[in-house]
């Protein structure tokens, strides 16, 4: 009987450019500089995504323009939210709604796998 096959892909070294990978749908994946905290972010951000049963895991878009735009991170869409909604959910007598805290608690899982991310998504 073969060996069942292991969906969480392993955080490997590339060895010649000193950089992390993980071989994920049959292809190696950069993670970036070997053994620091974005290439162990970006590796524990592909675990998750396998882990959900995302097909492939979503990488930024390629800029197509001459001249790109800067593309905010998650974190930056995150805090411009968070400043709406501290303003927007208040009751008549001025105090936070319940949905503020409970913002709060959604945005720490999001932030924690996806904070440095560029706000984007790549289909296909």
């Amino acid at each position: 009987m073969p060996r069942p096959k292991n969906i969480v892909p392993t955080y490997r070294h590339h060895k010649p450019t000193d950089t992390a990978r993980s071989w994920v749908n049959g292809a190696w994946l950069s993670l970036g500089r070997f053994n620091s905290p974005e290439s162990r972010q970006a590796h524990a951000r592909l675990c998750a995504e396998l882990a959900v049963g995302s097909p492939k895991p979503i990488k930024p878009k390629a800029a197509t323009a001459s001249r790109p735009a800067p593309i905010p991170t998650v974190d930056e869409i995150l805090l411009a939210f968070w400043k709406h909604a501290e303003k927007h959910y208040r009751r008549d007598d001025g105090t936070q709604t319940h949905e503020v805290a409970e913002y709060r608690q959604v945005f720490k899982p999001l932030r924690a796998l996806y904070g440095s991310v560029p706000a984007t998504y790549a289909p296909g």
